[in-house]
Parts: structure tokens; sequence; C-alpha cells
């Protein structure tokens, strides 16, 4: 028999049950801002407070335009509290909901507050009107200037378009997106009047299209050119730099007669020709600068109409000798070994690459190995002995120069040795004092003792140690 009563029991025979209600969920939210964008939100909820005596299994998501009333599912098994909602309709107004279910059933919906399916961010604003530089008989430059506002989102390009006085149709001038604030649109009808509008375009969209410009003639005119780019330092020492650029964009109807460069030190407020007759190449070779100075160098063009605007100035350059890595020294020599040492002495390099060598670094290997080790990284000295080798082992060594830029290429390979005690003739220089003992190293027995005699000497009987 079953009874309904205000404490939820269940009375079956003899047998109590107490029943649990599925309570609502504690929490909804949209993740902030990031991550909702016109097509796509995250949504995350807490767990109920009360999972009604049984495990929660999953939870069902539905959705709702505002201007709807009814709900359409967006996902009947979720087992986690966060959800990815795809393939909103950019610019609706939404609600969701979500229930709980465990093996009874399925809980009460919670509904969360009604949002706009937008991006975080906007289009960007209108550029400025453009301009003409050059016009020939059948095409136009045009340049213009950056929106105020990118809307939040970098700006990826820009849209120009052009209209035929005749015409009232809008059409593209480009075919791909601009990155330049400059653009020559070809293909105009000769004694047409053209209006150009740039718009630009950012990850929100295109924006609105700027103020268009005033109706400009297509013909043969003589205008000054436009400024070259592209200027670059190609080579420098400490009194003289190397200049090159390319033409420019437009000639602006008339021949280019020549390029005028100038230049400016770091601190300077004036501009400084540099050639005092025009050049006809695309490089000059400014001199007479001041070791240690930097400077900035612009060029200008210039044709029948006179001088173009000046690029752009190339970065800063220093007025220096230039520097490089330094040429290896010279195949070292081994000068003494023994049975875990080996020493070994070079030459500097020939070629110290403009900067003084700071150090050598000294490397070697087995014979059998193909691995280098660093004896070490950065001595001072044009000496140095390697330790901790293994006795009657076979090394070769090579040495790096290193200054200021970095580490030389390896000098020659040493000849392999073996790290052994080094055998020689023993040799003795008693033109001094003699001693009453003489010390020898006992590397090998003794077969034939060289005395060097300054002047004249007495033989004794030596005791070998």
């Amino acid at each position: 028999m079953l009874l309904k009563n205000p404490q939820h029991l269940l009375i079956l025979g003899s047998r109590v049950l107490q029943l649990f209600r599925l309570e609502r969920h504690s929490l909804l939210m949209l993740h902030g801002g990031w991550t909702v964008s016109a097509e796509k939100c995250n949504l995350h909820w807490n767990p109920p407070l009360n999972d009604g005596g049984a495990g929660i299994s999953h939870y069902i998501i539905e959705k709702r335009e505002t201007s709807r009333v009814t709900w359409t599912e967006v996902e009947t098994h979720v087992e986690a509290v966060s959800y990815k909602v795809t393939k909103l309709v950019p610019g609706k107004e939404y609600i969701f909901r979500i229930a709980a279910v465990n093996k009874f059933g399925i809980g009460e919906f919670l509904e969360s507050d009604p949002f706009i399916a937008q991006n975080p961010f906007t289009t960007p604003s209108t550029p400025s009107t453009p301009t003409a530089s050059a016009v020939t008989g059948d095409s136009i430059t045009l340049t213009w200037e950056r929106p105020e506002t990118d809307g939040g989102s970098e700006i990826d390009g820009y849209i120009l378009e052009k209209r035929d006085k005749e015409g009232v149709r809008w059409t593209k001038c480009n075919r791909r997106r601009l990155n330049d604030l400059r653009f020559r649109c070809t293909g105009l009808t000769e004694g047409h009047y053209y209006q150009f509008r740039v718009l630009a375009e950012n990850a929100a969209g295109v924006g609105a299209p700027s103020e268009p410009s005033e109706y400009i003639k297509v013909c043969e005119a003589t205008y000054p050119p436009g400024p070259p780019t592209n200027p670059k330092v190609t080579n420098y020492s400490s009194t003289t730099v190397s200049l090159t650029w390319s033409k420019p964009v437009s000639d602006g109807g008339s021949r280019i007669s020549g390029y005028i460069i100038e230049k400016r030190e770091k601190q300077g407020i004036r501009w400084v020709r540099v050639n005092k007759k025009p050049v006809y190449d695309l490089r000059v070779k400014a001199s007479g600068l001041r070791e240690a100075c930097e400077y900035e160098f612009r060029v200008f063009a210039e044709n029948a109409a006179g001088l173009s605007e000046p690029s752009l100035p190339c970065p800063l350059t220093l007025a220096e000798d230039p520097k490089f890595l330094p040429s290896p020294p010279a195949k070292p020599t081994i000068i003494d070994s023994s049975r875990s040492s080996i020493t070994l002495s070079w030459n500097k390099p020939l070629f110290d690459g403009g900067a003084p060598v700071t150090g050598y670094k000294v490397e070697f290997r087995k014979s059998t190995e193909e691995d280098w080790t660093a004896g070490v990284y950065n001595t001072d000295q044009t000496e140095f002995t390697v330790t901790g080798l293994t006795s009657g082992t076979e090394y070769i060594f090579i040495v790096r120069s290193i200054n200021k830029i970095g580490i030389s290429e390896p000098s020659p390979e040493t000849d392999p040795q073996v790290a052994i005690e080094r055998e020689e003739e023993p040799r003795f220089d008693i033109s001094t004092e003699m001693r009453k003992t003489l010390l020898v190293k006992d590397g090998t027995p003794i077969i034939r003792i060289s005395i060097v005699v300054a002047s004249t000497c007495k033989l004794f009987k030596c005791k070998v140690l």
C-alpha cells in the first residue's frame, strides 16, 4: 500500500522508506566574456546540493532564443559540470537550462540569465579618407591612415573600393586583403572620374567604410614621385655606412631623375644632406661619420615635378668597425705528458675578428671516439695542461679562440698522444755551479747523457736516483 504524506514516506507493508527530492542546482553561470563569442559559449554549473539519495548520472542541457517559447535540446547526456555550446546564431539572445538526472528520474531545470551571442570585440572604426598620391593614364595610387580604434582586435588588413562617377556601385580594387596603407589601383579608364573609400577588417569582421574621396580624373599627369621604400644599411665601419633602398611605388608620371639621402644623429634634430648631387643608383656610401655615434638615414626620390616625401628612416646604425669571430689558433703542439695529463701549447690566431681575443677553449677526445670534451672553457694563456686522463690512452686535442662575438672554428687536430711519462734524453746545463748530486727523472734506464758545457768542466760520477 502506498501513501502520500508531507514527510515523503513510502509505507510498504511493515517497511517504511524515506524519499528524497532531487534538489535544484546550486549554481549555473557562463564563463566570463572571454569565452563567449558570436557562435559559441561555455556553460559551467555546480552539482545539486542533494542528489536525491542516488548519485547524479548525467545532466540535460536545453536552450531557447528569448524571442521563442519552445526549448530545444543541446545535449541529453553530459557527465561533466561544464559544456561548450557551439553553432549559435550571432546576435541572437539565448537562455540555457540544465537538469540533473539520477536513476529515479530528472530533477528540476535551472535557467541561466539571458545573454547575446556576440564577440567581446567589435569591428574597427573607419580609416581616414584615401588621398591620391600619383595618377597616370590608367591608374591611381591611394594612401590612407589607420583607424583610431581597432575594436579590441588587431587589424588584419584593408579593403579599397572604387566607384565610377558614371556608375552607382562600389567595387573592390584589391583581390586580396591589403596589409599596407598604400595601394595602386590599376585598370582604370582614362578620362573617367573615380571616387575611393577604404574599410578596415579584424577578427570581428569588416568595419564601416571611410568617407569617400573626391572624384579624381584618370589622366596622364606629372606629380612628385612616391617616397622610396625599404631603406637599409648593408655595411658599416667607424666612419662610413653603405645604404640601399627600393624604387618608389609611383614615379609620378615622370622618370626618376635621382635620389637625395639625408642623415641624422640619434640625439640630433636636424637632418643633414649626405650627397651634394643626386645619385642615380639605388645605393650610396655615406662617409665622414663620427665614430661611436648612432645614425639614421632617409631617402627622397626626384623627378621633373620635384622631390618626393622622405622614405621611412632606416633603423639606427652605430658607426663602428664591424666585429667577427676570430680565426682559430694554429695546430697545437704537445710539449709534455704524464700518465694522467698532457700539456699543449699554441700560437695566437692570425685574425682576432676586430675584437681582442679574451681566451681559448681546449677540447679533447679519445682517438677511438668522436665526441669532444671540454678541458677548459676559457683560459687566457696559450698553454694548458689537461688532467684527469687515463694512463695508456691515446688522445687528440683542438683549441678554439674566443672574443666578445663568440667562439671560433676549431684549430687543426694535434697528432694522437698517449698519456704516458714522456721519454727524453736527459740534458743538464752545468754552466753554473756544479751540484754534488744530480736529480734525474727516472722514466727509462739512462742510455746516454748529453752535457751542455758553458766553458770548462770536470766530470764526476753521478749518483742516479
